[in-house]
């Protein structure tokens, strides 16, 4: 038994024998979210064994002077990431190096394959059980398993199919019989709002590319590209960099859409990063080209020494909410493009969270998962009958709640979603 309750839940989950179905086109779409803004180098670099792209220290370091159960009271708006902190773990290029030969070889996918992991065998081709997209994040990325657990638990929950609990990262996996469902699980690509949004580093706005905010547009990829010299040996797409160019997304979409969104969940906590070839790019400098769907681990790639945790994935948010405070600004344009209005924290959580209040302590990350656990059952209200609702949020809550336990929260009793009414892009937005 671990002395960590999130570890708890893998266990129980492991020999209940649960199931997650199957991961799709832009796996890093959903792992780099979960990851947020992991330092990374230039994806050339992560052929130099001398120079692993995920064996940077993180602002989480900051964590460990903080008080036992308050790790982010310290946290502020001017505070600095701790870029020169001891990394705390030892790099070691053999255990770190991730395998990518023999049953771990690249296979470009066929009819019905997935992507990235399953590229190369980690998860499942054409399907993932629930533990094995655990487990192969965790092993290939460094994230952590209770990151992971939660937000794949979300996953399933918000796109999925929760009598089996399966996802699919795509569209709908298909072929699924599911009568307590009113309708069939859509994946995440079908997920607008939910489980992503607009403002993607490499991704169009839904509502600017014809209802396709899974492909990813090469021009925005480039952007970010060119934000590091080609000729620099030392170029680093650092987390820094990684949070301008999501910044310039942003006001890009502000600027060009006039259906933009960015809601509390898919603005706030779930936002994608990138890295060269897990997006199928090859070539340099403008000589760039995507080629959909093959999506792949670099030869050279390392393993962070140590798991990328809760408390460095949140601390990194405000962080980030420190540096550009639109990342935190709910809300959107109202139809026209530059109309962006914000949405009253107050009004939307009953005047337990405010503008002034949110950045403060444990506020945005009590938040976060408040909406995760009180907003999450009203959808499933909608969708699923019976024992099967129980069982589900049961789940769910079994995961989260340990979360929130080291943190002392205001108590949220209210989120009116009615505020969204007036953000034509809002749609299903939790």
């Amino acid at each position: 038994m671990s002395c960590n309750p999130i570890l708890n839940v893998v266990d129980d989950l492991v020999e209940k024998g649960l199931y997650i179905g199957e991961y799709d086109q832009a796996i890093l779409s959903f792992i780099f979210t979960l990851i947020r803004y992991q330092c990374v180098s230039r994806y050339s670099r992560s052929h130099s064994p001398s120079l692993p792209s995920t064996a940077f220290p993180t602002a989480g370091n900051a964590a460990q002077k903080d008080p036992a159960g308050c790790p982010f009271a310290a946290s502020s708006a001017g505070s600095k990431r701790q870029y020169n902190a001891a990394p705390s773990g030892n790099f070691d290029p053999v255990k770190q190096k991730i395998d990518v030969t023999g049953k771990y070889a690249f296979k470009p996918p066929g009819p019905g394959d997935k992507r990235a992991l399953a590229n190369h065998g980690y998860i499942p081709r054409n399907g993932t059980p629930f533990m094995q997209a655990v487990e192969a994040s965790n092993k290939v990325f460094g994230m952590s398993k209770e990151i992971g657990l939660s937000l794949s638990i979300v996953a399933c929950v918000l796109t999925g199919n929760p009598t089996t609990l399966d996802y699919s990262i795509g569209g709908s996996p298909g072929g699924l019989n599911i009568p307590l469902l009113l309708s069939a699980p859509q994946g995440l690509s079908g997920a607008h709002n939910k489980f992503e949004g607009d403002g993607s580093p490499t991704r169009s706005d839904l509502y600017m590319n014809n209802g396709d905010a899974s492909t990813m547009n090469l021009e925005y990829f480039k952007q970010l590209s060119a934000m590091k010299s080609e000729e620099d040996p030392n170029a680093n797409f650092d987390y820094d960099t990684m949070i301008t160019h999501r910044a310039n997304r942003f006001n890009t979409s502000v600027s060009e859409n006039p259906h933009f969104f960015y809601g509390p969940i898919t603005g706030v906590f779930l936002q994608p990063g990138a890295h060269g070839s897990f997006f199928g790019v090859s070539g340099s400098g403008n000589n760039l080209t995507y080629l959909k769907g093959h999506d792949r681990i670099p030869d050279n790639w390392y393993r962070r020494p140590n798991d990328y945790t809760l408390v460095e994935y949140l601390l990194d948010v405000v962080y980030a909410a420190g540096k550009y405070p639109q990342f935190i600004s709910i809300g959107g344009n109202t139809g026209k493009v530059n109309s962006f209005a914000g949405v009253s924290l107050d009004n939307l959580t009953g005047g337990v969270y405010n503008s002034a209040n949110i950045l403060q302590g444990n506020n945005l990350v009590c938040f976060t998962y408040q909406v995760l656990l009180n907003v999450t059952p009203d959808i499933l209200r909608g969708t699923v009958a019976g024992l099967l609702l129980t069982n589900v949020l049961g789940l769910l809550s079994k995961t989260l709640s340990p979360i929130l336990s080291g943190f002392t929260c205001p108590e949220l009793i209210k989120y009116d979603g009615s505020v969204f009414k007036p953000y034509p892009g809002a749609g299903a937005a939790l």
